[in-house]
């Protein structure tokens, strides 16, 4: 009934219906089961692990320290800086909705990249920035593709929540849960093959600026000394 509800969206009238039960009995039986799936977080849940000094995946060898990636849809703007840890000075890759600032390790803004684009017509980087800025891409792409495959598995999702906010926040979760513990116990998930390895939104909004992070000079000028060095390096191996 609980994974029903989450892979198809479905209202209580509509499990009312399919299961034969009373509309009480399956929002008591809903709530009974995610409860209890968010009080096993700790045996299901993992936690960001900072990417290592010795890490050689051409992804992520230059984002040394970088926990993970964020975009402006995941995160309330309000609660930013203080709700997300960043311990012994690591960060976030984010989008161009964030400013640079410590912690959060953003693009340059003024232009846009889409990965599909450029791969499709193999347009080498022609300076630091755009280089950055595709190297950036690529490893935020990771997080993204990995909402996509969330998306793509539990309806509940894709669309807006008919559940009050606190409900809907533990509904996420759960998913979140689920899916950990289904890569756990299985290797190859059918929907991968439904998402490219350059999966980018459908749809392209402006960003929504998030200025709740402050701007740092001493972020954005470690930003283009990696910038520097990443395009030295990879033009000397060209």
């Amino acid at each position: 009934m609980f994974l029903v509800v989450l892979s198809h969206h479905t209202k209580n009238r509509i499990g009312k219906q399919h299961f034969v039960r009373s509309g009480y009995t399956v929002s008591v039986m809903f709530h009974r089961v995610l409860n209890a799936l968010l009080r096993i977080h700790t045996y299901v849940l993992s936690t960001p692990e900072p990417i290592e000094e010795n890490c050689s995946s051409d992804r992520w060898k230059w984002f040394k320290g970088c926990l993970g990636a964020l975009d402006d849809s995941a995160v309330d703007s309000t609660v930013l800086k203080d709700a997300i840890a960043r311990p012994n000075g690591n960060y976030y890759l984010c989008d161009c909705g964030y400013t640079n600032g410590e912690g959060f390790l953003a693009p340059y803004r003024g232009f846009r990249y889409h990965m599909q684009e450029w791969d499709a017509c193999r347009v080498p980087p022609t300076n630091e920035k755009e280089f950055f800025k595709k190297t950036h891409a690529k490893a935020r792409n990771v997080i993204e593709r990995s909402f996509a495959l969330l998306k793509g598995k539990w309806s509940i999702l894709r669309s807006n929540s008919f559940y009050p906010v606190k409900i809907a926040n533990r509904i996420i979760m759960a998913c979140c849960l689920l899916q950990n513990h289904i890569r756990t116990k299985s290797a190859v998930d059918p929907i991968e093959a439904e998402v490219p390895e350059t999966h980018e939104p459908d749809d392209d909004p402006e960003p929504e600026y998030i200025d709740q992070v402050e701007p740092s000079q001493e972020w954005s000028n470690w930003r283009d000394t990696l910038a520097r060095e990443m395009f030295d390096a990879w033009r000397g191996r060209r």
